[in-house]
């Protein structure tokens, strides 16, 4: 008797493989059997074995119930029907289909790999050397949902299968959300036929009690509570080797957790060729699945950095690499990364055969989301609403205004702690701080998402921005003083969530928590410079939102705040802003706010030049901050009026007026004012050619700079050891040095130091007689200056004309105009790579008085003076310099000439036309 075709053309196999547009023959290739036996399954004139129901379940993500796999047809279809004895330890002895896992199993209960598997090499080695140690016998692989630890798991077991004489099992249970079923998924995998009652937990022990088998359990996390099942299968069997996947640790005895990390990402500040970046395992990934949709897609050097910036944003969350990838048929790598601000929303469509929960990427997500208690899912939240991390008690002032589901400390360390188990939440510790809790932004998007549809998002921003504002304005006071380093290290962490309260202050017409918390920010945004982005304007739109405040209420942040756009924009549009300040500043005449403002002016005025204005306005400065004992704003106006004398040609008066302002400044405790100083008053001293004083004051910068963890002030250090390694003919070391200023000066962003590093570095092997590098050097500088808008300091500038001057004479207007222009095309990292690399005419060797014998231009000046018959006095007059200097590099130069006598050295500048 036939079954009616109705029933064989809706059993729910064909209807879920219909769904997916299969054949029937591309399902019996995925789940390894013949058509025949598909078309049996469909007609239902079979039931697949449990072998086969486990990977069906699989595959579709279902139960066995909606696949109608345990449906019983009628006697009258000639159902075959296996005979399923009880099971027993005499049975499995006996019995062949029992008796223990045969090669062909062995390799048939392992899902086949139908993609590449990338980047885990170092994590199979560990594992390899884990599993198979003898003590080892339960290992869990934790990590976020979409990390890969299913693949990973599956590569390893593939990997280590032969050395378990009895093989290797695997069970997944993702399609299993009851704990009691866990045993029975064992059993089915192992082909211990089920009977009316299933299996007993004694039938699976018995059987696997001599076996010297890896069993594989995929996707623990929804079936935790069958975790003390696990160990007393591990107890009860001695050689049995568990390898577990889950969100979640089961913290049993003996277990081992392997934490599974996202792919490595690049440093999108330091990206190698298009080549190399191909090597990397999240780029290989990448590309691989973007050609199996594309076949004419490539990793090309005009797409790299876009994909590289698409993984970075991505975490290197392999899922979400992955999903990327599958969109670019429809959108290129640019207009991709164009809508990552919107991961969870672009990231769908996964592969068909995957498990619904893999299909995009908020359902990966949810699926963990919906496994964790309302507690953890309202902590959640509200960790989502931070930027880049916070500290806990950070989370519990935020908490604790939210609601009652978490009133003590200790319910957020408890919660806190189960997020860390279950993979939601990263912890990392801080130099000095308690530990940081971090989410990855695709974790933290879906928490975002959370807070809007429970209506809780405009609370928590606010909870979040106001808690911000109190942590800047404590740290405030330690700033003044000499407690800056603790200040600021306890800052350093929380730059992203400032900028995030900011804007929410700004967003929500907050003017004054705008103004006071950039106002309380001042030191510390000064010190970092981590306002140089010319992207973010929104210290503008402090100062604009302000002016509906009352004015009594502005004080002393609006005049910060403005001197913070210095930072950010062109002198003018400080000058602008500044006198917008000092309107409101001059309301506390006699005040903090009035010295200040007159700082402000003077600034402003000594940075565009206007010598005579900024000199006033210092003077008239110096007077109020005496009168209102502000030590710290004396200091710094009398420093100011040290840089005035300088650029009006008294470097004396200058010398003298830096010195003295930075010995307040060291007095009042204003280290990073101090390191500040120093840096003009050390290019000052080279200048004087007071060079061992230089090189004095330079250490204690560095030492100063290093304990502040100033990375400006560090890195301007480290430019003057470079020049220093390159004036005495060390030029790896020099290089080595401008290397390490320029990477620091790239990771706060500081554009304009990195010119003056260039500009530094191109004096420097001008003194060494590499003329084109120096050139290069100084046409890369001046581009970088051009497009900020800004220029070198005059100090800086003086020289850069003095020695492009002398350069061009030796070059020649063609040579020299040809170096510039390949500087202007280069990038800070291109032009620094030459230093050491030119040869012949990049050298001008036999013509250049720098390489004669590595004189400096100083020591060439002289030489040419002294060559003319001049004396040291009238050498000194003309070059500006003591006598002493005089005769210093008068011993300097016989040395590195190798003469004794003037008339020897004069013969030497005549026979090398230097005279």
């Amino acid at each position: 008797m036939h079954v009616p075709n109705k029933r064989k053309n809706h059993s729910p196999l064909r209807t879920k493989r219909l769904q997916r547009q299969w054949s029937q023959r591309e399902l019996a290739e995925r789940v390894g059997t013949t058509i025949t036996t598909v078309k049996r399954w469909e007609r239902q004139a079979t039931v697949p074995s449990p072998y086969f129901r486990m990977k069906l379940t699989a595959l579709f993500g279902t139960s066995e119930e909606v696949l109608g796999l345990r449906e019983a047809p009628s006697s009258e279809q000639g159902l075959l029907k296996e005979p399923h004895p009880r099971s027993s330890p005499e049975r499995f002895a006996d019995g062949p289909h029992l008796l223990d896992l045969s090669e062909v199993q062995r390799r048939s209960t392992l899902p086949s790999d139908l993609t590449a598997f990338f980047g885990r090499e170092h994590e199979m080695a560990e594992m390899k050397a884990l599993l198979q140690r003898t003590s080892v016998r339960l290992v869990t692989l934790t990590g976020p949902g979409g990390v890969g630890k299913t693949r990973l798991a599956l590569s390893l077991t593939a990997a280590i299968a032969d050395t378990f004489a009895d093989g290797v099992c695997f069970v997944s249970l993702a399609s299993i959300n009851d704990p009691e079923q866990v045993l029975p998924a064992i059993a089915q995998a192992l082909g211990l036929w089920e009977t009316l009652d299933h299996p007993t937990s004694e039938d699976v022990e018995d059987f696997l009690h001599e076996k010297h088998l890896l069993l594989l359990l995929d996707n623990f996390e929804q079936v935790a509570a069958a975790s003390l099942q696990v160990a007393t299968l591990v107890r009860s069997c001695p050689h049995l080797h568990l390898l577990i996947t889950s969100r979640a640790a089961l913290h049993l005895s003996g277990e081992y957790e392997f934490p599974v990390p996202p792919l490595p990402i690049p440093d999108l500040a330091q990206l190698p060729d298009a080549q190399s970046l191909g090597q990397v395992a999240v780029i290989h990934l990448f590309v691989e699945r973007a050609h199996s949709i594309l076949p004419s897609f490539e990793l090309t050097a005009t797409n790299a950095r876009t994909i590289a910036e698409i993984c970075v944003r991505l975490d290197g969350l392999p899922l979400a690499v992955e999903l990327a990838a599958a969109r670019i048929k429809l959108l290129p790598p640019q207009a991709l990364l164009a809508r990552l601000s919107h991961r969870l929303t672009l990231l769908t469509g996964g592969a068909r055969d995957l498990p619904d929960r893999q299909q995009t990427l908020r359902n990966t997500i949810q699926w963990s989301y919906d496994l964790l208690t309302p507690q953890e899912q309202f902590l959640f939240r509200q960790l989502s609403v931070f930027v880049a991390g916070c500290t806990l008690p950070a989370l519990a002032t935020v908490c604790r205004s939210q609601g009652d589901e978490i009133q003590e400390p200790l319910d957020v360390l408890d919660g806190i702690a189960s997020l860390v188990d279950k993979s939601f939440v990263l912890q990392t510790s801080w130099e000095r701080e308690e530990p940081r809790l971090l989410m990855l932004e695709t974790i933290r998007e879906y928490g975002l998402e959370c807070l809007d549809v429970d209506g809780e998002t405009a609370s928590v921003r606010r909870e979040h921005a106001h808690y911000y504002l109190g942590l800047a304005q404590e740290i405030l006071t330690p700033l003044e003083n000499v407690e800056q380093a603790i200040g600021l290290e306890r800052l350093e962490p929380e730059n992203a969530n400032l900028r995030a309260a900011l804007q929410w202050a700004l967003e929500h017409q907050e003017g004054g928590m705008a103004l006071h918390l950039s106002g309380a920010l001042f030191r510390f945004w000064e010190a970092r410079r981590s306002l140089r982005e010319k992207s973010e304007t929104f210290l503008e739109r402090v100062i604009a939102s302000s002016w509906s405040i009352p004015t009594q209420r502005q004080g002393k942040p609006l005049c910060t705040t403005s001197f913070l756009t210095s930072f950010q924009h062109s002198i003018e549009h400080l000058a602008m802003l500044s006198q917008e300040a000092g309107v409101v500043q001059r309301e506390w005449a006699g005040s903090h706010q009035h010295a200040f403002s007159l700082y402000l002016h003077g600034y402003v005025a000594w940075a565009n030049g206007d010598f005579a204005t900024a000199h006033a306005r210092a003077e008239e400065g110096l007077a109020v901050a005496r009168a209102a004992d502000e030590a710290i704003l004396f200091a710094a106006l009398l420093v100011l009026l040290g840089q005035v004398a300088f650029e009006e040609g008294e470097t004396d008066q200058a010398c003298a007026l830096l010195e003295e302002g930075l010995a307040r400044q060291q007095v009042s405790g204003d280290m990073r004012g101090s390191i500040s100083t120093l840096s003009f008053l050390i290019r000052v001293l080279f200048a004087q050619d007071k060079e061992s004083l230089a090189r004095r004051r330079n250490v204690e910068r560095l030492e100063l700079s290093q304990a502040l963890h100033y990375q400006w002030g560090i890195a301007d250090g480290l430019t003057i050891l470079g020049h220093l390694a390159m004036q005495e003919g060390n030029e790896a070391m020099a290089k080595e040095r401008f290397d390490e200023s320029l990477t620091l000066l790239r990771e706060v962003n500081e554009n304009g130091a990195i010119a003056a590093l260039l500009h530094s570095a191109g004096v420097a092997v001008a003194a060494q007689g590499h003329l084109q590098e120096a050139v290069r050097l100084w046409g890369a500088s001046e581009a970088m200056c051009r497009a900020l808008g800004e220029s070198l300091l005059l100090v800086e500038r003086v020289v850069v004309v003095r020695g492009t001057v002398a350069v061009l004479t030796e070059l020649g207007e063609e040579a020299f105009l040809t170096a510039w222009a390949e500087g202007q095309a280069m990038t800070p990292e291109q032009a620094l790579a030459m230093l050491g690399q030119g040869s012949g005419s990049s050298r001008h060797k036999d013509t250049s008085p720098f390489e004669k014998n590595k004189l400096t231009t100083r020591e060439v000046e002289v030489l040419q003076l002294l060559a003319r018959g001049r004396t040291n006095a009238q050498i000194a007059e003309a070059l500006v310099i003591s006598l002493l200097t005089v005769k210093a590099h008068v011993r300097s130069i016989y040395s590195k000439l190798g003469v004794t006598s003037r008339s020897a050295a004069t013969r030497y500048a005549l026979e090398h036309q230097l005279s």
